[in-house]
This record gives structure tokens, C-alpha cells and sequence, in this order.
């Protein structure tokens, strides 16, 4: 049932932290309120299944080839959306006004085709024409009223009107009933609660600024290190401790999903974790999965995968855990899947990592049984480290698994080698990427805040889970070349990981620049940006002959 209103009005809001300063008096306590502050820079959401067909000023994004529609007026927006991205301007502006005049449209389709419009006259110079329709479709008070009212204010902000633009601001995160923003009335209750009581308040709108945010809410490493700073400072003001105490910090190294990798989901196909099936279910099931798999004349295993017929619900959902893993650079060929197979319920549904995570951590407990390092620079993380990182990921299975085989042979030396040569030479790679990592945000927040915790990162904003895959075959594939003693190999692992932290370091500072100019990028940023990702690419290591 659909619940009317917010869950708690700000009154309600106001009543329950009065009750907690009391019962936090009432034993004792000092009391330090801290007001959150939202990003209102940030774009404004109609919902995860919608919001990436919105269009962005000032923030081009590519979706348009991806999209499967159904009906003739989803096929008009698709190809206007086609049309936009590939340049072809007046055949995209009769689509849209084609959609807008037909009366078969839903009224989705015309907020999509109203925004967008009026972003596609934005960028031909029409300003004011864009912001005629912006203002219309902000006033409305519809569902798409939100980015309406954040795309006016970007117009405004690029003009230069930057007063207007920062009450239009305002009202988009007023607005936006999906993002997890802090309102006004909020922030308001607060302030009133600490003078209230008398209580000390740390209000997050003195410390942090638009280039404080990673997304909506999450504010970046280094204003977290401003915020813990204030904290501390307040907390010393009410109740000097009695002796110091080290520094303390976390670290997140989580990887973040593509908005547009499973498309053509619903959200209900997306959160789906397969229900728990019994040790003989699961082995049963992966046994007539591998032996399908092994009829298939592929060594490909994407391509394997594809083919499989499945004849149940646990095959199914075998394979589609199977199919994401299969991208993983450590999975080289069809016999891997099959000394590999699926062992435990928590690999299976949407979290497909855990497999993974069970391969990694038996790797780098045996190469510290045998003594064999995996460290790849004086930089890298210990083996200690990386099995302690990898148990707790593994949610409900910290022990390690004695039946999951280590392959140390040659020739699956060999063949992780070309898949890792293969790896660094994606496309993907070397992409601009940080529109549609924002377009992500917005569709799965809530995929990605209960599935990987934090999301304060600016990785977000790149592909970093591609990154972090070709890093951890890059240790496997080291551990392997020191215990067979291929010291090549061992070398270009050297040189292949030197590398790789280069290509992230020109992602993450291109990262930092769209925050700073309010998730923006011009068509000159953006030919800088592919410009250094080509040139990193040049610098590619020649691999040379395997042995």
C-alpha cells in the first residue's frame, strides 16, 4: 500500500529528537546535534526506472541505443533520444514536438519529450525558448517537476543569473520526493530543537560547500575529514576526554553497478535474491549446468553461458550468476566454471560477488600457506590485508571453503595472462564515463547504498569496478608467476599495475573536476579528458612472447 505523505512530518521529526535530548539528558549524556545538509547541486530524481531518459544540461549522456520500446509513441522517443545523441538535431527536434502533439503519448512520454526538448534548444542557443518550456514544466507540479526545475536552474547558472539559479536549486530538492535529501522544514526543526534545549548544534551548511558532495547527500573523503573534525572539536567543548586516543579512519573499496547494464529489468527482476535451496539442490543444479556447458564447442565462457539452455528456475539462476562472473579476467575459459562451481546460496540472485570473493580469498590464503607474496609494489596491500578484506565481504561464509581448488598451472598461467592483456585494452576503459555513473545514482541509489554501503567514493563516478577486477586478477596471476618462478611475467605484472593506477588517477581527477563544476562538463572537457585516456593507453606495456 502506498504510503500518503512523508513518514515522518516535520513536526513528528521535531517530536521525536526532543524526546531523544531527553532520554539522552536523562541518563546523563551530552547532547551534540549535528543539522545535515543535502547537495542541492546535484541532479533531481524521478524515480530509478525513469530518470535516465531525462536529458541534463550541460551533461550529455548516451542511453538511447540501449533502450527496447514498446508502442509506437516509446519508438518516437527513442529515436528523438538517438537522434539528440548522435548529432542529428533537426530530425531530433521533430521528434520530440512529433511526440508532443500526438495525442496517443502518455503523459511520461511528454515530460520526457518536454525536457528534453528544452534541453536540446538550450544547446542549439535557443535560451529562451528552453527556459519558457523549463518554467511551464517546473510550475506543473507533475513527477518530473523536479528536474524541470534543476535543468532551469542550470540554464540559469551558465548564464550567469546566479541568484535565480540558486532559488531554482532550491525548489528542485524541494521537490524531489525520491533522492534521500534533507528538506528545508527538516533542517528547520533541528535549529529550533538545539535552541530549544539549549544543546549544542554542529550545522553541516557552515562546513560544507556544492564541491563537498560526491552525489545528493554523500559528502566526499575530505569533507568527511572536515565534518569528523568539527565533531571532535564540539564533542571536546561539552566533555573534555580524559586522555587522547590514535586517529582512526575507514576506507571503502566497494564497486558500484552500471546504470545501463541490466536495462531491461524491473526493479523487482534487480533486487531478486534467489531463495535458499538445499547443499543437493544447488550441487544438482550446477552439475547439469556444467555438463551442458561442457557439450558447448566455445571455450568462450560469456558466450558459453549464452547459449545454455536452462530447464529450472535453480539452472537459471545459476547461469545468471555464472554470466557475471564470467567477466571477471580470473575466469579464463569453460573449465574454469566447471573446477569452479557455484557452492553457496548467498552467490546466487543479484549477488554474484560472493563467488568471486571465494576465489580471491582461497588464492591469498594459499599463497600465505606457501609463503608466496602477492604484492604488486611497495603500495600494495598486504596478503594478510586482502584475506581479512575478503572474509568480510563474504557475507555469512567467513570460513574458507576446502573444496574451492587453487589452479596454479602453467596453463592457466597462460591464458590469465591473455585475458589480463585483454582486459587493459577495453574500451570501456578509456570512456568518459561520468554521466552516466551519475545517471546510475540516480536510477539504483538505493541498489547501491544497501548493497555496497557507503557511497561516499568518488569512484563512483568511473569505472572502478572494471578497474578492480583487472587488480585482482593482476594478483592471482602474481602469486601464480612466483610460485612457478616466471619472473617475466612478474615483471610485467609490476609494470601492467604501475599502470593501472595511472589510468584511475586521470579518472578520479577528471572525477573531481565535474563536482567542481557542478557535475558539468564541456565539449572542451570532455576532448581533454579522451585525449589523456588515449595517450594512457598508448602507454600500454608491450606484453611479449608467453612462456
Amino acid at each position: 500500500m502506498a504510503i500518503d505523505g512523508p513518514a515522518a512530518t516535520p513536526a513528528e521529526f521535531g517530536q521525536n529528537l526532543s524526546h531523544i535530548v531527553n532520554l539522552a539528558r536523562a541518563r546523563g549524556a551530552h547532547v551534540v546535534l549535528i543539522n545535515p545538509l543535502a547537495n542541492r547541486a546535484y541532479p533531481a530524481s524521478v524515480g530509478p526506472v525513469l530518470s535516465p531518459f531525462f536529458k541534463i544540461i550541460r551533461a550529455a549522456s548516451r542511453i538511447g541505443h540501449l533502450v527496447k520500446p514498446e508502442g509506437e509513441a516509446a519508438t518516437l522517443i527513442r529515436d528523438a533520444i538517438c537522434a539528440e545523441e548522435q548529432g542529428r538535431f533537426d530530425r531530433a527536434l521533430s521528434g520530440y514536438e512529433t511526440i508532443l502533439s500526438s495525442r496517443f503519448s502518455s503523459p511520461f512520454l511528454l515530460q520526457v519529450a518536454f525536457n528534453n526538448l528544452a534541453v536540446l534548444l538550450h544547446h542549439l542557443g535557443r535560451s529562451s525558448d528552453a527556459e519558457a518550456i523549463l518554467s511551464s514544466q517546473a510550475r506543473a507540479g507533475d513527477e518530473s517537476s523536479s528536474i524541470a526545475s534543476y535543468n532551469l536552474a542550470r540554464l540559469m547558472q551558465h548564464q550567469g543569473r546566479r541568484a535565480d539559479a540558486d532559488k531554482w536549486f532550491g525548489v528542485a530538492a524541494e521537490q524531489d520526493a525520491h533522492l534521500y535529501r534533507i528538506k528545508d522544514a527538516y533542517r528547520d526543526a533541528v535549529g529550533r530543537i538545539a535552541a530549544c534545549f539549549g544543546v549544542r548544534v554542529l550545522d553541516l551548511a557552515t562546513l560544507l560547500t556544492r564541491d563537498g558532495f560526491v552525489d545528493y547527500c554523500h559528502p566526499t573523503a575530505e569533507a568527511h575529514d572536515e565534518i569528523a573534525a568539527a565533531v571532535h572539536s564540539a564533542l571536546h567543548c561539552v566533555a573534555p576526554p580524559s586522555h587522547e586516543s590514535g586517529e582512526s579512519r575507514y576506507e571503502s573499496h566497494y564497486p558500484s553497478p552500471s546504470a545501463f547494464e541490466f536495462c531491461d529489468d524491473d526493479l523487482l527482476d534487480y533486487y531478486d535474491i534467489t531463495p535458499e535451496l538445499s547443499a543437493g539442490e544447488l550441487q544438482d543444479g550446477m552439475s547439469q549446468v556444467a555438463a551442458k556447458l561442457q557439450c558447448l564447442r566455445t571455450e568462450s565462457p560469456l558466450r558459453a553461458l549464452k547459449l545454455v539452455p536452462c530447464d529450472s528456475a535453480v539452472q537459471s539462476s545459476i547461469v545468471g550468476a555464472l554470466t557475471y562472473v564470467a567477466a571477471h579476467p580470473i575466469v579464463t575459459c569453460v573449465d574454469d566454471i566447471c573446477r569452479w562451481p557455484v557452492r553457496n546460496n548467498c552467490e546466487l540472485g543479484r549477488l554474484p560477488e560472493h563467488y568471486v570473493y571465494r576465489l580471491l580469498l582461497n588464492y591469498f590464503e594459499w599463497a600465505q600457506a606457501h609463503r608466496v607474496s602477492s604484492r604488486m609494489g611497495d603500495d600494495d596491500i598486504d596478503a594478510s590485508d586482502l584475506c581479512l578484506f575478503y572474509r568480510r565481504l563474504m557475507i555469512g561464509r567467513p570460513e574458507i571453503d576446502a573444496e574451492t581448488p587453487v589452479n596454479t598451472s602453467d596453463s592457466y598461467r597462460r591464458r590469465l595472462r591473455g585475458r589480463v592483456l585483454r582486459a587493459v585494452r577495453h574500451p570501456m576503459l578509456f570512456h568518459d564515463v561520468r554521466v552516466e555513473r551519475m545517471t546510475t545514482v540516480l536510477r539504483w541509489y538505493t541498489r547501491e547504498a544497501f548493497r555496497y554501503g557507503t557511497q561516499s567514493r568518488l569512484s563512483m563516478l568511473y569505472p572502478v569496478a572494471a578497474l578492480d577486477s583487472i587488480a585482482e586478477a593482476l594478483r592471482v596471476w602474481m602469486v601464480i608467476a612466483r610460485f612457478r618462478n616466471a619472473h617475466d611475467d612478474e615483471c610485467l605484472i609490476r609494470v601492467l599495475y604501475a599502470w593501472l593506477r595511472g589510468l584511475e588517477r586521470i579518472h578520479a581527477n577528471h572525477a573531481r573536476r565535474f563536482i567542481s563544476q557542478t557535475y558539468s562538463s564541456s565539449q572542451e572537457d570532455r576532448r581533454q579528458f579522451t585525449r589523456e585516456l588515449l595517450l594512457w593507453r598508448m602507454r600500454l606495456p608491450r606484453s611479449g612472447p608467453s612462456h
